[in-house]
């Protein structure tokens, strides 16, 4: 996907700091080391031990790098959110487990997102920054993203008049390449429909600064990292005349994942300020995936059945095919590893059934692929 370039504020602070983990290396002293009875080969060879020794762990805690290719960009995926009013960020650190399993699809009314080709919702032209949009709970609204190599960032919303926001510098919510350990500064500046424009003048201080997987309802998500800082911002705007400021101090915390388009878990806290009524209110919400789809780019097999959804134990196919190419069929874990397969079909007219026994992998989101040529059909499979 074609991507704009993202005009970043001079002003920003970019730093990464790198660990190597939890584990500590003692070296030997010196006059350990050099007595007067070991010969240079044995000196020698402590050396090369405790080289080896600072190299495994350095790469033993080496954690892959979440880059902008891993951001589910797709047209057609389609992916429902949903709310609590509660605040909970977990611990940072390597290899940790966020358990999220409290949170409730049932909670308040979900929103239903879709993908759209980016220059297919007629509004882009508000919004320069942005290449990626998607939908929110409606064919007319519109969440628009800017998606760089350097950073992923909220550029904006469009819905029906006033409801609108166009950030003239993006709300920047994770860089990249992403590791644990780098930390950005942001500053961001947003116009709504009322005056006076722009409205909305932020600043955040943020760092990536955990890894792991994440418990949801659904299932787990893997390679998960964690972003979390402070961020604060004035919103001016007038209501019945009058020019109205609030202001928000909180903390901000994002947890992104490969193969979604939006942090798996999304979490705000801290408080909102309306100094000319002296209201003081606490904030504390979580937005959360609660279902996630991926689109079928072309149908290569016609009946396509993967029962039941969700899975425990046997997962059955059962299609169609009509296509003069071999198909291959694989089960793909979100992250796009092949985790089971059933080979491939040969050419002509097929009608196909088989098993998969998913009684083993972890509880989650899995995708379904059947791929013919260069066409792709897949099928969005959760294993409970």
């Amino acid at each position: 996907m074609a991507r704009q370039p993202h005009n970043f504020n001079s002003s920003r602070k970019w730093s990464t700091v790198f660990s190597i983990g939890s584990s500590n290396i003692q070296l030997l002293p010196t006059e350990f080391l050099i007595s007067t009875d070991q010969n240079n080969e044995t000196i020698k060879k402590q050396c090369c031990l405790i080289a080896l020794a600072a190299l495994f762990c350095s790469h033993a805690f080496a954690q892959p790098p979440l880059t902008a290719d891993d951001i589910e960009t797709s047209a057609g995926v389609t992916f429902s959110t949903n709310s609590m009013d509660t605040a909970v960020i977990g611990t940072a650190g390597n290899n940790q487990i966020w358990d999220f399993t409290f949170l409730s699809h049932n909670f308040g009314q979900p929103r239903d997102h879709q993908i759209m080709e980016f220059g297919s919702t007629g509004h882009e032209d508000l919004f320069p920054n942005a290449n990626m949009a998607y939908t929110v709970n409606s064919d007319d609204i519109f969440q628009y993203i800017s998606l760089t190599d350097n950073a992923y960032a909220t550029a904006g919303f469009y819905g029906p008049w006033p409801s609108f926001n166009i950030y003239l510098d993006p709300h920047d919510f994770i860089i990249f390449p992403a590791e644990i350990g780098a930390s950005f500064s942001d500053s961001y500046i947003s116009s709504g429909a009322s005056e006076p424009s722009p409205n909305m003048f932020g600043e955040s201080q943020m760092e990536i600064d955990g890894y792991g997987d994440i418990l949801m309802p659904w299932g787990t998500v893997e390679g998960a990292y964690r972003v979390s800082g402070t961020t604060e911002y004035i919103n001016v705007f007038v209501s019945q005349g009058d020019t109205v400021e609030t202001f928000f101090a909180g903390i901000l915390t994002n947890f992104f994942a490969p193969g979604f388009p939006i942090p798996v878990v999304s979490v705000t806290e801290g408080i909102l300020t309306i100094p000319e009524s002296q209201e003081i209110s606490d904030v504390e919400t979580m937005q959360f995936i609660s279902n996630f789809t991926v689109s079928t780019d072309e149908l290569v097999v016609n009946d396509l059945q993967v029962f039941p959804n969700p899975a425990s134990d046997q997962l059955t196919i059962d299609f169609e095919k009509r296509d003069a190419q071999p198909l291959q069929v694989d089960l793909l874990s979100v992250q796009g590893r092949v985790v089971q397969s059933a080979g491939q079909i040969g050419a002509g007219f097929v009608h196909y059934q088989s098993q998969m026994d998913v009684s083993k992998l972890p509880a989650g989101f899995y995708l379904f692929r059947l791929a013919a040529g260069d066409a792709t059909q897949m099928v969005k499979v959760v294993v409970k």
